[in-house]
């Protein structure tokens, strides 16, 4: 019989107390990873993940999650998902119930409706006027100031002027300095007693994205990876790097030969850096006996963890990793 444990990212530390409640009860590590990951889905204070997340450029929230099991491999994940605000719920719902892996779009809301999750508005009217006073230059992102006038014309103007206004704007340049400050995801992963690991993901994705865009969230071997025999991995940051450069499974990968979970962590960050310098991005790594690292591109970052016999939930920095 194995020691329970769960670990996340930092915004995973108050669903970490619901999650090891589950574990020292018995219960299963996909039931602590789901719990945990949908009390930050369910905070609304919370932009980055679930209900009343950032929207798109659009003003829509899409939310994007998956799931794993590292005993099967199987796995299930949904992207853009506009009336479901428990994604992790639904993408284990399409793991145990559907003979797929990735649903995306109105697919994923039809599926949740037809196994009874039923469908809401994911946007309060305050999430709404914040969107609109942000491009209308009235609120300032954080660290980026006002949104420049050619993206709000690019929103409006989204669909016949589409093509003329990426080639008048940078909108690559802009979304590259989005993609540093107003991204988020939250990262859940657990190990019961039974010897399951379990890793899951959630997010609202990269702000003001393009409609339909997903990051890495949903798409496992990039954003989520579990494998029982050797650990399980997951992401935040920059989604698009993190799938170029399949940093989840190369996390696992990294420790089924031979490395700790401190040292996969720090190489998958180094390559990150090898084909961007300036990379955002921050990789979370478990190996089944519960030892837990995390490396990061940026600094000042943590972790949360708990493992049976601790006190409480103990905050970890996670290891920062420079470019060379």
């Amino acid at each position: 019989m194995a020691a329970p444990f769960i670990a996340g990212t930092r915004n995973a530390e108050r669903g970490l107390a619901e999650g090891r409640r589950i574990l020292e009860a018995g219960g299963s590590a996909p039931d602590a990873v789901e719990a945990a990951i949908r009390v930050s889905e369910d905070d609304a204070m919370d932009w980055t993940v679930g209900y009343d997340g950032l929207p798109n450029l659009l003003g829509d929230v899409e939310l994007d999650a998956s799931i794993m099991l590292g005993s099967s491999r199987k796995a299930g994940a949904v992207a853009g998902v506009r009336t479901v605000r428990n994604p992790i719920t639904l993408a284990r719902r399409v793991m145990e119930e559907s003979p797929h892996v990735l649903l995306v779009g109105e697919g994923a809301d039809r599926f949740a409706r037809a196994v009874g999750m039923g469908s809401e508005s994911l946007q309060s009217e305050a999430g709404r006027r914040r969107y609109e006073n942000i491009m209308a230059g009235r609120e300032l992102l954080e660290g980026l100031g006002r949104v420049p006038e050619e993206m709000s014309v690019l929103a409006w103007r989204y669909g016949p002027y589409l093509k003329r206004q990426m080639r008048q704007f940078d909108a690559k340049g802009w979304y590259a300095r989005i993609g540093k400050t107003w991204h988020g995801t939250v990262d859940v992963i657990a190990g019961d007693r039974r010897r399951e690991l379990c890793c899951g993901v959630s997010t609202s994705g990269l702000a003001l994205k393009l409609p339909g865009r997903a990051g890495d969230t949903p798409v496992i071997g990039a954003g989520n990876y579990a494998d029982a025999r050797y650990g399980a991995a997951a992401c935040v940051g920059q989604g698009e790097l993190a799938i170029r450069i399949c940093a989840a499974r190369q996390a696992v990968d990294l420790l089924a030969d031979g490395r700790s979970p401190r040292q996969a962590a720090a190489a998958v960050i180094r390559d990150a850096l090898r084909v961007d310098r300036r990379a955002i991005l921050q990789v979370l790594v478990a190996d089944p006996a519960g030892r837990v690292a995390a490396a990061a591109s940026q600094r000042d970052l943590h972790t949360v963890f708990w493992r049976q016999g601790m006190a409480d939930v103990e905050r970890r920095p996670s290891q920062r990793i420079r470019a060379r």
